[in-house]
């Protein structure tokens, strides 16, 4: 999926995506800042790139429940 996307570098978005899914730990708008404030200015524009990997990470992952 990440590849279908343009880079197969964003998978690690992708998986951040899933997991803040399931656990909702921080904001994905918190996570675009923490981009912007740790990314050089050459990279930034990488960003939407990557906010858009994390989306997608998260409408792939479906919640599940684990039998007793």
């Amino acid at each position: 999926e990440a590849v279908r996307m343009g880079s197969g570098r964003v998978f690690n978005m992708m998986v951040l995506g899933g997991y803040l899914k399931l656990k909702p730990v921080i904001e994905i708008e918190n996570v675009i800042k923490g981009l912007q404030k740790s990314l050089p200015p050459r990279h930034h524009h990488l960003i939407p790139m990557n906010e858009q990997a994390i989306r997608r990470g998260m409408e792939l992952v479906k919640p599940y429940a684990v039998a007793d």
